[in-house]
């Protein structure tokens, strides 16, 4: 039998979540409507439904950060639930993956965004007392990372490195992991980027072929949750642009 807390255990989880993820039948449908209200409709139906729960058609796009942020933390928090105790604190610090963005907004001076105010952790972060915290505590993570705008990609892997069990640092394939997070992150600072879809597009074709080779493997957690966190850049840039964007034809 397999115990929770096992490596076992979470595999088998989280291979059946990684094979319920939206295909790209159902992204070309929802890339090709036109209105909010449309795309969650495709949504509900498809395996989209857990990510859009709480999203209306008359919610702004606050609303709409909000909730998705929200589904990814629960799912970042439930499959560390799965993992031995050993690398739990590894796969919550992953939460940080999907808030690079903002990280990097707010280290270089941008003005905080209306639905931070709602949120516990932002809360904490930008109008929390100075306190010490642990290594392992996401506010003083994320802290950490806001403190410099600088190498903010290679920070967020030498942080990883740091929370892996020592015996696995040498490990193949979670250096592979770490080398590819690291060539996606620098690939975002060059001047002459137009967009980012194609460099997503290349991690999540890389992060596919490394979750294959991490059968009952630790890195089958990380794989598959940074799958999510560029399954969930995707839909949020879906539904924002239709928030904002009422009578918009097609997707950008």
């Amino acid at each position: 039998m397999m115990a929770i807390g096992s490596v076992e255990f979470a595999y088998s989880r989280i291979a059946s979540r990684h094979g319920a993820r939206a295909d790209e039948i159902t992204w070309h449908r929802v890339e090709t409507l036109r209105d909010l209200d449309a795309v969650l409709d495709v949504a509900r139906t498809s395996a989209l439904a857990r990510w859009t729960r709480g999203i209306g058609a008359q919610s702004d796009v606050h609303e709409i950060e909000s909730i998705v942020r929200g589904h990814w933390r629960s799912e970042v928090h439930e499959v560390a639930s799965w993992m031995p105790p050993a690398w739990q604190s590894l796969v919550v610090f992953t939460q940080t993956w999907f808030e690079l963005a903002l990280i990097e907004h707010l280290a270089r001076h941008g003005a905080a965004l209306p639905w931070m105010a709602r949120d516990a952790l932002y809360d904490r972060i930008l109008n929390g007392a100075d306190q010490a915290h642990g290594k392992d505590d996401l506010v003083g993570v994320m802290r950490a990372l806001l403190a410099d705008s600088e190498d903010l990609g290679p920070r967020w892997c030498a942080l990883f490195m740091e929370r892996l069990p020592r015996a696995a640092r040498d490990d193949a394939l979670l250096r592979e992991f770490v080398v590819a997070v690291r060539a996606h992150l620098a690939a975002f600072t060059g001047s002459e980027l137009a967009s980012g879809t194609p460099l997503r597009r290349a991690l999540q074709l890389r992060l596919e072929r490394l979750f294959r080779k991490a059968i009952v493997h630790p890195l089958a957690a990380i794989a598959y949750l940074a799958l999510v966190g560029l399954d969930l850049e995707r839909l949020r840039g879906e539904l924002t642009r239709r928030a904002l964007f009422e009578h918009l034809r097609v997707a950008a």
